[in-house]
């Protein structure tokens, strides 16, 4: 699988070129130096490409003093809007952007300027907030102890809305400005938006979706401008799939839940790991049996990097646990786009626009 397969673009909100008439009623603002009032933008609207398809929020944006707007707001799902269903997608950003654009200003009869359409195709377009998603599998009778798993080992800055999803990223008031990370069961979603008759195309993703659990990482534009990811030209120059397992990995989910190692396994430490290992096994604070934080440090890093388990995780696992959330939320535990979609309508590849 290519990381094209494997993590998916599952929300944009981009503000690209595009001189047009404002689209809806313009809104003012007072100049605060001359007191006048002065167009600004126009009021938000809602429209589909596809039937039974997403839904795409647009807006004029930057009114000059002609009444004309010289810039489009665009928030969507772009593998809801193209295939009907975001269980999965693809993560190459300048072909959803494009894609979206072009066939937005078609439904909406924009004359499109050629500077226009160019800027849209080189990726001058500024990205205000992304998500990248990816899907992977895990027994649906799993699925709400990985949740509680990831509850218990973070008391703050937490949300759990229902006893299927929570997210990580929470400030005592709001949202990170930066990141979240989302945890939940995706095909409850997808059950919900396909209603009680699904066709054989959706019963057949819901099938592929139910041993299967979602990690959602969005970021926003603060994260975006100190990475220099505020454009979209400057999503063709990396890995969309390492920046996002990058991102997994530092919320350190995979040690909410680990396994207890065997006695082979326990057999290849060193004398003084094995020691480390059963103190923190037992619940034992490692801080308080060592003089110098270094020597922890020194001995937890061994002991993950020899037998994968993280001896400085607050979680320690139960005798004979089955469930390790390291395994589950590995990159190679990830599902990639099924072969009997490709050839589909159900499915917008990047070769597609």
């Amino acid at each position: 699988m290519t990381y094209r397969d494997i993590v998916h673009i599952d929300k944009i909100r981009v503000l690209g070129p595009c001189v047009h008439k404002p689209l809806g009623k313009e809104w003012y603002l007072v100049d605060s130096e001359t007191g006048e009032l002065k167009p600004t933008a126009a009021t938000p609207n809602l429209t589909t490409l596809e039937d039974g398809g997403g839904s795409i929020f647009f807006q004029s944006r930057s009114l000059d003093s002609t009444g004309m707007a010289s810039k489009l707001l665009i928030e969507c799902c772009p593998p809801l809007v193209l295939q009907r269903h975001n269980w999965c997608g693809h993560s190459d950003l300048d072909d959803y952007v494009f894609t979206i654009f072009d066939r937005l200003t078609r439904k909406l009869s924009l004359k499109v300027r050629a500077d226009d359409f160019a800027a849209w195709g080189s990726g001058d377009v500024a990205l205000l907030e992304i998500h990248l998603t990816a899907n992977f599998s895990c027994p649906a009778g799993y699925i709400t102890s990985v949740i509680d798993a990831i509850d218990a080992n973070n008391g703050t800055g937490k949300h759990r809305s229902d006893e299927d999803r929570i997210s990580l990223g929470w400030t005592p008031t709001r949202r990170s400005k930066y990141s979240m990370l989302s945890i939940y069961y995706k095909w409850k979603e997808l059950q919900r938006r396909f209603g009680p008759r699904p066709g054989e195309v959706r019963r057949r993703l819901l099938d592929e979706s139910r041993d299967a659990i979602r990690a959602e990482i969005k970021l926003f534009s603060q994260f975006l401008k100190r990475q220099n990811l505020n454009k979209v030209s400057a999503w063709s120059r990396i890995d969309p799939s390492m920046l996002y397992f990058e991102k997994l990995s530092s919320y350190q989910i995979h040690s909410f839940a680990q396994r207890q190692l065997t006695s082979d396994e326990l057999r290849t430490l060193s004398k003084p790991e094995r020691r480390v290992y059963r103190l923190w096994l037992a619940g034992t604070d490692l801080m308080d049996q060592f003089s110098s934080r270094t020597t922890v440090y020194k001995y937890a890093k061994s002991i993950k990097e020899r037998i994968g388990v993280d001896t400085m995780a607050r979680c320690r696992p139960k005798r004979l646990a089955s469930l390790d959330l390291g395994e589950i939320f590995d990159r190679s535990n990830a599902l990639g786009v099924p072969n009997w979609l490709r050839a589909t309508r159900y499915y917008h590849s990047p070769s597609s626009s």
